[in-house]
């Protein structure tokens, strides 16, 4: 009775801690592979049970993991897009792996209070924080884990002479591990150092618990490396070996385990700020080459890497001198179990289907068993150097777990920031689109650039595809065909295409040019134009079909450009030169001799009126330029001003940004700059403008 109140108490208290590190990850939302996954999900929502199990264990190069993808399927069919669902059954089981693992740590150490320690160090770990954040896509992680924690629990138990059943369990545990996912793999050769260095067997059984090992990881490396030569396997993915040159690989599968111990104490972003702090105080940096892309990569490749080498190889050593030193303690051993916890585990991941190129920052889900490993010998590491003096111990490692709750629950804090942006944007969409037309062409604008796209590739702030998460997010409700969500059509950051099938069709797009020229190629009509522009400043989504639909008008309609003696120039700053930018001459310019983070316009007066279909921008070779945005305003039939065109940031194609709105009949038009920039000037080389061609 006293066993089990002493572990409720625990039970409890890591409950809370967990809740209080995590509890903002319920207004977050769903990351980029679970988008993917749901199409998945949709996709097998009414097949058969039998055909969704054949599926589960089809054979695949990549990842073979038939229980995680069943369990999938059976939390999409209670909670369905409800991300609120998904985010308690991920906290429910991080709190089961962190009790786990004091149950675990009890075990190797016989002390509660180094139990604590290290399972409350490994629940509130920043460096793999994405495990339970990311709800969906890596819930296979933690089911895994819990299977090889009782693996490793079983063994240990096998170890001290309480039965060959435990040895049995462990296999077995350790088999179920991975097929949730294949984390586990390096235990095969973990068990065996176990068996060989921990407990008190007698040779004969050592050997013969090895064997049993050795020929159960045999035969499943064989199954596995088998499902490569098998032709239903191509249908999911790729492997490594197909994705990426074998010294990059043998690089990983040499280096990541080193890398991995580093950062799996360190979160690879705090090392990478501290580096930076480093170059700030050495005074050989500008800020902007702290910022630029090619020192950053130097930062993450070159210096990082040797920097987690290093400390990884003086951490090793000095848990070598530790050991030595206490050998005699039971102890000490387990500072070795954290070492190869990390090692042996950690080259699986180089082996990631689809993997490309050199790791030099492991995923922070990927630093889940790690963190397990490292957790075990910092603190019993700690113990040993402090003389055995748990008090001491404590305090020494308290900094250490504050400033890991700190950051951990900044990381969830930020993603959940992120999540809420993310699921405002698709309810307002709902809001202003409650069910797609039957053809249907979305067209978004934002005016920033995500997740290091370059600065033309204006996106809406999703990690994935928003064509594809406009599609899932609708799939219910709509009942759209379910040849949408194959061939991952629309999930590629960048992606944009029109299809239909079953008389239905859907079609995403960000290039206005592209979108306009499918309208017209599919005979569509205007209608079928849903439009949406984001500002990221404000975070707010206006629903802008209709001037979108004019802007079609004015891009499909015949037009000739206008004499520009039939109109005048006048600007708000430095009118005397803007004839400049109407001069024929694209290597003259006007210049507005102010920065164009102040508010700016040019007018247009025309000498009669004209349906007005365009205006191009030319601003050649100024580079800084990108920033501009405009707004267009024209004089209609009841002489008002009318906007016909709002855009915040174009960047401009080779110099030139095209303008088109709907053709209006007018002497009158106004272009504000809407754009920021602090210090560039707007500058016009040419301007030309069009009038719409009955």
């Amino acid at each position: 009775m006293k066993l089990i109140k002493s572990y409720l108490i625990t039970f409890i208290f890591i409950t809370l801690l967990i809740l209080l590190c995590f509890w903002k990850i319920f207004y977050g939302f769903f990351q980029q592979d679970e988008w993917l996954s749901f199409a998945y999900r949709f996709l097998s929502d009414k097949s058969d049970i039998l055909i969704i199990i054949k599926n589960a264990f089809t054979p695949s190069v990549g990842h073979f993991q038939p229980f995680n993808e069943l369990t999938l399927q059976l939390l999409f069919s209670v909670f369905r897009l409800n991300y609120v669902g998904y985010a308690i059954v991920s906290i429910f089981l991080q709190i089961v792996n962190v009790f786990l693992i004091y149950i675990f740590a009890k075990k190797i150490t016989s002390n509660i209070y180094l139990a604590f320690l290290i399972s409350a160090l490994f629940g509130i770990s920043a460096s793999s924080y994405q495990t339970t954040t990311w709800i969906l896509a890596d819930l296979g992680i933690h089911l895994s884990t819990i299977f090889i924690i009782l693996c490793l629990i079983n063994i240990f138990d096998f170890a001290y002479k309480k039965g060959t059943k435990y040895l049995y369990l462990s296999i077995i545990f350790l088999m179920i591990s991975l097929l949730f996912k294949e984390i586990g793999l390096g235990l095969f050769g973990l068990l065996p150092i176990i068996i060989l260095f921990f407990g008190k067997l007698d040779r004969k059984t050592k050997k013969r618990a090895i064997f049993y090992i050795l020929i159960v990881g045999g035969f499943y490396l064989f199954l596995r490396f088998a499902m490569i030569y098998m032709p239903v396997a191509y249908s999911k993915t790729s492997s490594a070996f197909q994705s990426q040159p074998a010294k990059d690989m043998i690089y990983n599968l040499l280096f990541l385990p080193f890398l991995a111990f580093t950062q799996s104490i360190v979160p690879s972003d705090l090392l990478i700020v501290f580096l930076k702090k480093i170059a700030i105080f050495s005074k050989n940096y500008s800020i902007e080459t702290l910022n630029s892309i090619p020192f950053n990569s130097f930062l993450e490749g070159q210096v990082l890497f040797i920097v987690c080498i290093s400390v990884s190889l003086i951490l090793i050593l000095t848990g070598l001198v530790v050991y030595l030193k206490n050998k005699k303690t039971a102890l000490a051993k387990n500072v070795f179990l954290g070492i190869l916890l990390v090692l042996i585990n950690t080259p699986i991941f180089a082996l990631s289907p689809e993997r490309s190129g050199i790791a030099y920052v492991l995923d922070s889900r990927n630093l889940y068993i790690p963190v397990l490993g490292s957790s075990i010998f910092v603190v019993v590491g700690l113990f040993l150097i402090l003389k055995q003096n748990i008090r001491k111990t404590g305090l020494m490692l308290l900094p250490f777990l504050l400033v890991n709750m700190y950051l951990l629950f900044n990381k969830v804090s930020d993603i959940s920031k992120v999540g809420m942006i993310r699921k405002s944007i698709l309810q307002k969409v709902s809001e202003i689109m409650p069910v797609f037309p039957r053809k249907t062409i979305v067209y978004t604008e934002s005016d920033k650039s995500f997740y290091a796209l370059p600065e033309d590739e204006k996106i809406f702030p999703f990690q994935s595809g928003f064509g594809q998460t406009l599609l899932i997010w609708y799939f219910d409700k709509q009942k759209l065909p379910e040849e949408f969500l194959e061939n991952r059509f629309l999930w590629e950051l960048t992606s944009e295409d029109y299809k239909e099938f079953q008389g239905t069709g859907f079609g995403y797009f960000r290039n206005f040019e592209n979108m306009a020229d499918m309208l017209e190629n599919y005979n569509l009509p205007l209608s079928s134009v849903i439009s949406f522009r984001y500002d990221s400043k404000d975070n707010r989504l206006e629903d802008m079909s209709q001037e979108v639909r004019g802007r079609i008008g004015g891009y499909l309609v015949n037009k000739r450009i206008i004499n520009r003696r039939n109109y005048n120039l006048f600007t708000s700053s430095n009118n005397k030169d803007v004839y400049l930018a109407k001069d024929g001459n694209r290597e003259t310019f006007w210049d507005s001799k102010i920065p164009y983070a102040i508010p700016q316009y040019l007018e247009i007066y025309l000498e009669t009126k004209t349906k007005i279909a365009q205006i191009q921008i030319d601003s050649y070779t100024n580079k800084n330029q990108g920033e501009i945005g405009y707004k267009i305003l024209v004089k209609n039939s009841e002489n008002q001003l009318e906007t016909v065109y709002y855009s915040k940031s174009r960047t401009p194609r080779d110099g030139i940004v095209d303008i088109f709105f709907e053709p209006t009949l007018t002497n009158y038009v106004k272009i504000e700059q809407v754009g920021y920039h602090k210090f560039a000037t707007w500058v016009i080389h040419e301007i030309k403008i069009y009038e719409a061609v009955n």
